[in-house]
């Protein structure tokens, strides 16, 4: 946890992470919801 709040050697790839993990929300998520509201409703 130190190393988090410090900056230290695990700050850049936990960064990199959720950049990876918000990229694939972007990307995913409208044609889900598209798909969930065509088949729900």
């Amino acid at each position: 946890m130190g190393g988090l709040l410090n900056g230290g050697a695990v700050a850049r790839p936990l960064l990199g992470s959720l950049a990876w993990m918000a990229g694939v929300v972007v990307v995913f998520f409208p044609p889900a919801m598209r798909a969930y509201r065509k088949n729900a409703g």
